[in-house]
C-alpha cells in the first residue's frame, strides 16, 4: 500500500502541490459532480466495505475502508455515511462513474453504470440536515457490456463506455471486449417509482403517473437493516426486520403514496417493495422495489414540497416550454401560451427570482446566478395548482 491509498487528492494546477482532502476509500471508480458542483464517487465492496456505495466527498472526512499499513489519513475519526448503500447483487455489484442528470423527468438525479452487474442505475438525491441521502433504482438494462464510463449529451442522451474483460469472472460480460452505446430519451412516459422521500413519520413514494387507489396496503413491504464492516470481503446485514405500514394516503394528483411506518431507524437501509401498486391505466411498474439510505429522518410532512425534494416534475417536455442559455448572464426561456408564473430555483428548492409571465411567449431574463451548478426553471400554467420544472446547467 502506498501512503495515499484510499484518499482523495487535490492537485494544484499552478505548482503541482498535493493536498489530501479525504480518506477511507477502497476502490472508487470515477468522479462525478452534484447539483452545486459537489464531488461524488462510487466505491466498490470489499474488506471493511460491506456493500458498494455512492459517496459525497467532503474535505476532512473518512469513509470507512481500513488498511493496516501505512496508517491512512483520517482513519481515527468517525466514519461518514454514504449517500446510498447499494445492496450487493440486488441493485449493485461494481458501480462506476456517476453523472448528474440535468433535464427531463430525472433532472437532479444521478446515474451510473455497473461493470459487473450491467445496466444503468439512478439515485434521487435528498438533502436532510445539510447531508445528502436518497434512494437507488434501476434506470435501464439490456446493454452490451459492463458500463464503466458515462457522459451526458446536450440532448439528455447518456453515452456509455462498456468493458467486458473475458478472463475475469465477474467482468466477463458476454465475451464483449469493448463497447460504446447511447441511451437516448424518446419523450415517452414509463410507469415507475420516480423518487422516494423521507418524511417525519414515514416514507413517500413518488410515481411517474397517477396510481390506482384500490391497492391492497397489506401487500406493501418495508424492511430495514444496517451493515457491519469486517475484514472479510463484504460484510453481513444486521438486524434485518420488516416494519409495519400503519396507514397509507395518496396525494391529490394521484402520483405520490405516503406510508406511515413505525420503527424507522436512522443509519439503516430502508428497502421498500411496492407490491400490488398499478397505475390508473392498469400498468405494472417498471420496477417495484427501491432502497433508501436513511441517514436522517426529514422533518417534512407527507406531500410537502421541501428543499430536499418533493417537487412534482413533468414527465415530458411541456410544448413551448424550453430553457435556452444561459449566455452572457442572460437566460432565454420559451413559454407556452397559458404560462402565468415563472420561478428560478436552486437544487435545494430555494426561489432565487420570480416574475409574472402572463401573455409572454419568450423571456430574456438578466440574472446573476450564485455560481456554477444545476438550476431549475419552474413554470405555473393557467388553471394548474402545481409547477412544471426544467433543469439546466451553468458550466
Amino acid at each position: 500500500n502506498v501512503d495515499e491509498r484510499g484518499t482523495c487528492l487535490k492537485v494544484s494546477r499552478a505548482d503541482g502541490s498535493v493536498e489530501v482532502i479525504a480518506g477511507g476509500l477502497r476502490t472508487p471508480n470515477g468522479i462525478g459532480f452534484g447539483p452545486r458542483g459537489e464531488i461524488f464517487v462510487t466505491d466498490n465492496q470489499g474488506s471493511y466495505l460491506p456493500s458498494s456505495k455512492l459517496i459525497n466527498i467532503r474535505k476532512g472526512r473518512t469513509y470507512g475502508h481500513l488498511i493496516d499499513s501505512p496508517v491512512p489519513v483520517f482513519q481515527n475519526q468517525p466514519v461518514s455515511p454514504p449517500v446510498v448503500w447499494m445492496p450487493q447483487d440486488e441493485i449493485g455489484q461494481s458501480p462506476s462513474q456517476p453523472v448528474l442528470l440535468t433535464m427531463g423527468p430525472y433532472a437532479g438525479q444521478m446515474a451510473f453504470g455497473d461493470v459487473a452487474q450491467g445496466g444503468v442505475k439512478r439515485v434521487n438525491l435528498e438533502e436532510v440536515n445539510g447531508e445528502f441521502q436518497g434512494a437507488i433504482m434501476p434506470l435501464s438494462g439490456g446493454l452490451e457490456g459492463g458500463m464503466d464510463r458515462i457522459l451526458l449529451g446536450a440532448d439528455g442522451s447518456l453515452y456509455l463506455g462498456g468493458i467486458g474483460k473475458g478472463d475475469q469472472e465477474n467482468w466477463g460480460w458476454k465475451g464483449t471486449l469493448f463497447g460504446l452505446q447511447r441511451l437516448q430519451p424518446n419523450g415517452k412516459s414509463l410507469f415507475e417509482i420516480l423518487a422516494v422521500h423521507s418524511r417525519k413519520d414515514g416514507m413517500e413514494l413518488e410515481f411517474t403517473e397517477p396510481i390506482a387507489t384500490d391497492f391492497d396496503a397489506t401487500k406493501l413491504e418495508v424492511w430495514q437493516w444496517w451493515y457491519q464492516p469486517t475484514y472479510d470481503y463484504g460484510g453481513p446485514r444486521k438486524d434485518r426486520v420488516r416494519l409495519t405500514v400503519k396507514t397509507t394516503r395518496v396525494s391529490t394528483d394521484g402520483k405520490s403514496l405516503f406510508m406511515q411506518v413505525d420503527g424507522l431507524k436512522t443509519g439503516q437501509v430502508t428497502n421498500i417493495k411496492a407490491y400490488g401498486i398499478k397505475s390508473k391505466a392498469g400498468q405494472e411498474p417498471y420496477f417495484y422495489e427501491t432502497w433508501y439510505t436513511l441517514n436522517a429522518i426529514s422533518p417534512s410532512s407527507a406531500f410537502e414540497v421541501t428543499a430536499s425534494g418533493g417537487e412534482r416534475r413533468s414527465l415530458a417536455r411541456i410544448p413551448g416550454f424550453r430553457v435556452r442559455g444561459p449566455s452572457g448572464g442572460s437566460l432565454r426561456i420559451d413559454l407556452p401560451g397559458d404560462a402565468e408564473s415563472l420561478e428560478l430555483r436552486d437544487m435545494r428548492g430555494t426561489c432565487l427570482a420570480s416574475r409574472g409571465v402572463k401573455g409572454i411567449t419568450t423571456v430574456d431574463w438578466e440574472l446573476r446566478l450564485p455560481g456554477r451548478g444545476v438550476y431549475i426553471a419552474a413554470l405555473r400554467r393557467a388553471g394548474q395548482a402545481g409547477w412544471n420544472t426544467e433543469a439546466f446547467a451553468l458550466p
